[in-house]
């Protein structure tokens, strides 16, 4: 993954970064889709970011970025349940 001289994403690290996290879960498929959270910064939603979505059955959605933090707890708790579940 490449990153930026001011550590900002740019529309090009974005699509490199989606295309990495594709390929890290083709060999843990458990289902035929996939749930993407982002917050709602505007390059996530491109045409060419949606093409790559469809293309690979990930379905997105985008919280607004005050209220992300608040995920944060489902780490703790659930995600890492489903982590223990499927062994990932």
């Amino acid at each position: 993954i490449i990153v930026s001289n001011n550590s900002w994403i740019t529309n090009k690290i974005g699509v490199e970064w989606l295309k990495y996290f594709i390929k890290y879960i083709e060999g843990r498929k458990v289902r035929v889709y996939y749930l993407l959270i982002f917050n709602s910064y505007k390059s996530y939603n491109l045409v060419n970011f949606q093409d790559i979505y469809k293309e690979n059955n990930i379905y997105t959605l985008y919280i607004l970025p005050y209220l992300l933090h608040l995920l944060q707890l489902l780490n703790i708790g659930y995600f890492l349940l489903l982590k223990y579940t499927y062994r990932y």
